[in-house]
């Protein structure tokens, strides 16, 4: 059982986990069942009206500060065990929830995308090419911009501690301002017109997704600039609208892969569930930039019609006994389309 922190028909990396997820569920031949929550806040509401219904032998669902506290002693309470995908628990709340399996004997396992590397990673790129462009100030510095969420969600707060790391490492880079937009490309683009008036030498904008990003470069083209001429923007997600930006020339960069993080999930607890003990609990998972110059590349993997080609079982210790590590990546996704 999956419990969604947002309607999947409304967002769009939520609909490309999901079909991910599924694909590799309809593989190795696991009832997965989706528990859709309207928002983060109702995930505990909707996991105690699900578990009243049918208790899972398995749940996987995403780390919310406030909320997964709560989930994890009813998971307890209930017998189920649980994993936490595509987040982890921040660090003033780490206190509380430890680690899998310290204080809470059903939460078996994490896996969590490096979400403060990719937040470095998108402003590294974005730094790189804005000084690159000439589009520094008089003061010889690259003026950004950045639209993100709340710091209660741990993927929002810990791409910003990247993307700050970034800026404070480089001395040509200042951030005129830095904005919630709460994930959505329509507040994006509402508060992106409002900064490019009040910040007019912030011609880089960094955001903590594609959407935001889209939304972003909407308030730019409103104002007459060109993307990624004398004006940048970078995302994070690897949607398929972020992508299609990417191969347009609007976005300089989309940073992801992480969409894979539900199955590798599902195959975690698939394998658990037929006494496979995981060697490490907690599993990161590392996220690429997908620019022009190597999104050819990686066009295979993001085709959702290459995934009932996928041969998940590779991936799974209850299918192939010589898997030793997990190797959860997009490159080995590619290789098996590829036939190696």
């Amino acid at each position: 059982m999956f419990f969604t922190p947002a309607d999947v028909a409304e967002r769009p990396f939520w609909r490309l986990f999901f079909g991910f997820m599924q694909a590799a569920a309809d593989d190795l031949g696991v009832d997965l069942r989706v528990i859709t929550s309207d928002n983060r806040f109702k995930v505990l509401q909707t996991a105690r009206t699900a578990l009243s219904y049918k208790v899972p032998d398995y749940a996987l669902y995403v780390y919310q500060c406030n909320i997964t506290v709560d989930v994890l002693p009813l998971m307890e309470k209930a017998g189920v065990k649980s994993i936490i995908c595509n987040t982890q628990p921040v660090a003033n709340s780490r206190e509380d929830v430890g680690l899998p399996g310290e204080k809470f004997s059903q939460w078996i396992g994490q896996i969590t995308p490096d979400n403060e590397a990719a937040g470095h990673l998108a402003a590294e790129l974005l730094i790189e090419r804005g000084i690159s462009l000439g589009l520094t100030a008089r003061d010889g510095k690259l003026h950004m911009a950045c639209l993100g969420a709340s710091d209660i969600v741990s993927s929002a707060h810990l791409r910003r501690q990247g993307m700050e790391d970034a800026v404070s490492e480089d001395p040509h880079a200042v951030v005129d301002r830095f904005i919630s937009a709460d994930w959505q490309r329509e507040k994006a683009h509402y508060k992106a017109v409002r900064m490019l008036d009040m910040y007019p030498l912030a011609h880089a904008y960094w955001a903590a997704s594609d959407s935001m990003a889209l939304g972003i470069l909407d308030a730019a083209r409103e104002k007459g600039l060109t993307p990624s001429v004398n004006f940048l923007a970078v995302g994070i997600d690897w949607t398929e609208g972020g992508v299609q930006a990417v191969r347009d020339g609007q976005l300089l960069a989309t940073i992801g892969g992480h969409f894979m993080e539900g199955a590798w999930a599902l195959i975690m607890a698939l394998d658990h569930f037929n006494g496979h003990e995981f060697t490490q609990p907690v599993h990161k998972s590392r996220m690429q930039a997908l620019t022009r110059d190597n999104l050819t590349a990686y066009l295979p993997v993001l085709d959702q019609k290459n995934w009932e080609r996928i041969d998940f079982k590779r991936f799974s210790k209850s299918f192939t006994p010589c898997v030793a590590d997990y190797e959860f990546t997009p490159e080995a996704v590619l290789r098996q389309l590829a036939g190696k």
